[in-house]
C-alpha cells in the first residue's frame, strides 16, 4: 500500500469543487481531450523533476499545462501539486483530506509527505474552494495514473522556499521520486482585477506580453525562488508566485548546480497567456469567484 492510502472504508476524499467549465466531468472526456491536445505529437523527453503551469481553466491553460506535465519524469513516486492565491503572510495551506477526487477515481494523498511538511513549517488546513490545484489534478492521473499526491497552496514569501527545500530534503533521505508542480498564472490585467496601469488595447496587450509577463519569465527562469517572488509581488505579474518559488526551490535542492531549464517552461506560456490577460473575465466557461483572484 502506498504512504497515506489508507482503506477505502476509512478515508475521506476530497470531492470536485469546481463547477463544470474548469475542466470535463468524466475519465473519456478527460482523455479525449488530452489525446487531443497532443495528436501526431512524439512522446516528450520525462527528465523533469519540477514544472511551472497555468491554471485558467483548461480552455485556456489546459493544453499547456498538459504538455508540461508530461515532461515531469516517469519514475515518480508521489506528486506534490502547490497552488496559490495567498498572501505573504499566510502560512502554508496543506489539504487534510486523504485522497482527492479526480474523473480517473480518487487518488491518494501521500500522508508521510505531508506529516513532514507539517512538522517542519507553519502550516494550516486548507478547506477553501480554489482552482489553482484542483484543475491540474486530473492530468496528474491522465499521466501517472494512480499516484499519490499531496495537495498544497504556498505564500508568496521566504516560506514558499523553504516549503521547496523541505520536499528535496524529504526526496533525498527517503529516497523518493518526488516531483513538483508550481501552478500560477501570470499577470492579471484589467478592471476586474483592479489593475491597467496601461490603458486597454492592443498597447496594454503588448505591454503585458513583452514587459510584465517577460520580466516574471525571466525571474523564473533563474530558478532563484527570492527573484521570482520578489518580481511578482512589486510588479503584480503572477497570482501564485510562491507555488513557483517552491517549484524552483525544489530543483535547486535536487540538483544544486541547477540551471535554468531544470525549470521547464513553454514559452508560449508568456504570449497565450497575455492575450488571456486582457480578456473580459465574463468570457471564460462558467466563471467562478475566488477569494484571491483567478
Amino acid at each position: 500500500m502506498q504512504p497515506g492510502a489508507g482503506s477505502y472504508a476509512e478515508r475521506v476524499i476530497r470531492e470536485r469543487r469546481l463547477p463544470a467549465g474548469w475542466y470535463p466531468r468524466t475519465a473519456e472526456e478527460v482523455r479525449e481531450q488530452c489525446d487531443s491536445w497532443v495528436s501526431g505529437e512524439p512522446s516528450p523527453e520525462r527528465s523533469f523533476r519540477a514544472v511551472v503551469v497555468p491554471h485558467a481553466g483548461w480552455y485556456f491553460s489546459g493544453s499547456l499545462a498538459y504538455r508540461t506535465i508530461r515532461r515531469l519524469r516517469a519514475d515518480a513516486r508521489v506528486v506534490v501539486v502547490a497552488g496559490g492565491h495567498l498572501h505573504p503572510d499566510d502560512p502554508v495551506h496543506v489539504i487534510p483530506e486523504d485522497a482527492v477526487a479526480t474523473p480517473f477515481g480518487a487518488l491518494a494523498v501521500d500522508a508521510e509527505l505531508r506529516d513532514r511538511v507539517s512538522r517542519s513549517l507553519s502550516c494550516v488546513e486548507d478547506r477553501a474552494v480554489d482552482n489553482t490545484v484542483e484543475i491540474q489534478l486530473p492530468l496528474v492521473a491522465a499521466v501517472f495514473g494512480s499516484i499519490p499526491v499531496l495537495c498544497l497552496r504556498s505564500p508568496p514569501s521566504r516560506q514558499a522556499a523553504e516549503l521547496g527545500e523541505v520536499l528535496a530534503g524529504y526526496a533525498r533521505e527517503a529516497g523518493r521520486s518526488v516531483v513538483v508542480i508550481g501552478s500560477t498564472d501570470l499577470t492579471h490585467y484589467g478592471a476586474s482585477y483592479g489593475f491597467s496601469p496601461h490603458g486597454e488595447g492592443a498597447a496594454a496587450v503588448r505591454w503585458v506580453r513583452e514587459t510584465n509577463d517577460a520580466r516574471f519569465l525571466e525571474a523564473l527562469t533563474s530558478a532563484d525562488p527570492s527573484a521570482i517572488v520578489r518580481r511578482a509581488v512589486a510588479e503584480r505579474s503572477a497570482c501564485s508566485s510562491g507555488a513557483a518559488a517552491t517549484a524552483a526551490a525544489f530543483a535547486r535542492g535536487m540538483a544544486p548546480r541547477v540551471s535554468s531549464s531544470s525549470v521547464a517552461l513553454d514559452f508560449q506560456y508568456a504570449s497565450r497567456h497575455a492575450l488571456k490577460s486582457a480578456r473580459s473575465i465574463a468570457e471564460r466557461p462558467t466563471p467562478l469567484t475566488l477569494p484571491n483572484g483567478c
